[in-house]
């Protein structure tokens, strides 16, 4: 694997490494760019880190590239016109957001710090790297899908039983009519009879178009009143959370990151200075020379040793520092990456807000049209007596009470026929039906298969972690176990040395430290394994008998493994896997 970098956090001129498929020990000084080589090979397995993170500050273009197994991969990235605008052309590896949390592990990594920090509740990790959350959401929309799947069944069949209605009273209007036309002789008792049938049936089809059009006022307004509750829960979320104060906490965290950022770039600087001129002393010292050999000055030979032990200690405190910066970033990042959550969240929250408040709009429209066809129909149910008393006057009143009875028959048809119209045909009322309620039993059937999936993927990752954890532990003879115990839908470490339960916070940083590599080793054997594992040395505190145990053992999750070592020296190590182990 051959892999070029410029521009890339601290490396600035363009550099080449090349690795082996096994075990590849990166040993380099501090600050010469380590960091930037593991965020480089992250980048292109996974678009979560952004072109902004990549660039150094100080260049105007910077790419990173992989070439593996005869295919290449890169993110080149450049800065145009005086805005700054980032430009980005990339062809990632894959693009998988799990590889921040399987494919590095150092101090960045959320999992490490939280496990080093003490942290028993790995539900968080489990979620993301098992895809519970996307499952979940998979899950409720299956669940909306259904709610309209039915609510458009009951629609639909109620449109067929009203298509099949229709066709019956024009089949009986048809008869009538015919009958009509044939016998001229029509009593007037038939006639009577026929207008009370009409006026009926006249009520029928109002009462139910009046059922129909109150149903979907009452559907509206439950609609409505929850989109408002929706919408009122909303702004107070949005008024407890402020998004500005978010921003401007974000923004200060940002600085103080900077801050910190630029104090460890001087404290480096002054460490490599030190070590350089306790390297000349130590010379010096050694040769008991009476000058000094950087100003060539003249120096009592006894002296030297004074110098030495004052560079140790400023070099103690300066390592002292360090560490505390690295502290604070840490911990200010974990700060930063919640308030981004958050900040996300509310930023969710207003696109969902703007969707409720057009959807309000819509029903609130359509409810004043039903208002006003409610009350339209309301007054011709109650004019439809009126409206049968002069019917029959005129037919008691007039000769021609047939043809009136015909006429009387044929707007019925027409009416009926406009109102058919409407619908769309029987059988395609019917196909979409069946179509619907094939849909719907696909649904009940992914439903299940969503729950199995949920139910499979946390049966995994526990019975994974035992594996995977026995198998380290044994490896690098650590005498305490663990478990983790699903309760109440969380996900908790539980240690055991002998029959005593222990908390993780009492466990030592090497234990904890093979704890969660066996948390992502085991992930990576169920759920996802990164082709290129990364790990930081500075939080390996094992002995090199231990170290190696681990590297052997690591071989089995990834192609290629880099580990970063600090040394003042700069070199890069392999070692070849057999091509059994990598089978």
């Amino acid at each position: 694997m051959k892999v070029k970098l410029q521009g890339i956090g601290g490396i600035i001129d363009p550099v080449e490494y090349e690795f082996v498929k096994g075990v590849n020990v990166f040993r380099a000084p501090n600050a010469w760019g380590k960091t930037s080589l593991a965020k480089g090979l992250l980048s292109v397995m996974t678009s979560a880190i952004k072109a902004e993170d990549l660039i150094n500050v100080n260049s105007d273009r910077s790419y990173v590239q992989v070439e593996i197994d005869g295919k290449r991969y890169y993110r080149r990235i450049a800065v145009k016109g005086k805005g700054g605008k980032i430009l980005e052309e990339s062809k990632l590896m894959l693009d998988d957001p799990r590889a921040l949390l399987l494919g590095y592990f150092s101090p960045e990594n959320p999992l490490v710090s939280k496990i080093l920090a003490g942290e028993e509740d790995v539900t968080w990790f489990i979620t993301e790297v098992g895809e519970i959350s996307k499952l979940k959401a998979k899950k409720s929309e299956l669940e909306n899908e259904k709610t309209n799947l039915l609510r458009d069944l009951e629609f639909l069949k109620a449109s067929y039983s009203r298509v099949k209605e229709i066709k019956s009273k024009l089949e009986k209007i048809y008869l009538e009519m015919e009958e009509l036309k044939k016998s001229k002789d029509f009593l007037s008792k038939k006639i009577l009879e026929s207008i009370e049938i009409s006026k009926k049936n006249r009520a029928d089809v109002l009462r139910s178009r009046l059922e129909v059009k109150r149903e979907r006022y009452a559907m509206l307004v439950n609609r409505l009143n929850k989109l408002r509750e929706e919408l009122t829960k909303i702004n107070q979320e949005l008024v407890t959370e402020g998004v500005a104060s978010i921003t401007e906490k974000l923004e200060r965290i940002n600085a103080e990151l900077r801050e910190i950022s630029a104090k460890r770039g001087e404290i480096e600087g002054r460490l490599k200075s030190l070590e350089f001129l306790g390297e000349k002393v130590k010379e010096a010292e050694k040769a008991h020379t009476d000058h000094c050999p950087l100003c060539g000055t003249n120096v009592d030979p006894e002296s030297w040793r004074r110098r030495l032990q004052s560079i140790t200690e400023e070099l103690k405190g300066l390592g002292e520092a360090l560490r505390s910066l690295a502290i604070k970033e840490a911990e200010l990042n974990t700060k930063k990456r919640e308030i981004e959550a958050l900040l996300k969240e509310s930023q969710k929250k207003l696109e969902r807000k703007s969707a409720i408040e057009s959807e309000i709009a819509k029903i609130e429209k359509e409810l004043n049209e039903l208002d006003y066809q409610i009350k339209d129909l309301e007054t011709q149910i109650k004019s439809n007596d009126e409206r049968t008393s002069k019917e029959l006057t005129m037919v008691l009143t007039s000769d021609k009470a047939v043809e009136n009875r015909l006429k009387e028959l044929e707007e019925q048809r027409k009416s009926l026929e406009f109102e058919l119209q409407e619908y769309p045909p029987e059988t395609t009322i019917l196909e979409e039906i069946q179509r619907k309620s094939a849909r719907l039993k696909e649904v009940d059937n992914e439903l299940i298969e969503v729950e199995q999936n949920l139910t499979r993927n946390i049966t995994i990752a526990v019975s994974s972690f035992q594996t995977e954890l026995s198998e380290l532990l044994s490896r690098l003879g650590f005498s305490y176990t663990a478990k983790i115990d699903v309760v109440n839908d969380k996900m908790l470490l539980k240690v055991y040395k002998g029959n005593a339960e222990l908390g993780v916070k009492r466990l030592s940083t090497s234990e904890k430290t093979a704890l969660a590599l066996a948390l992502i080793a085991s992930a990576a054997k169920a759920f996802f394994a990164p082709p290129i594992m990364l790990l930081d040395e500075t939080v390996m505190a094992f002995d090199e008998t231990r170290f190696r145990q681990l590297v052997d053992y690591l071989t089995r999750f990834s192609k290629y493994i880099i580990i970063t070592r600090a040394d003042t020296n700069l070199s890069l190590e392999s070692q070849m896997v057999p091509m059994a182990q990598q089978a």
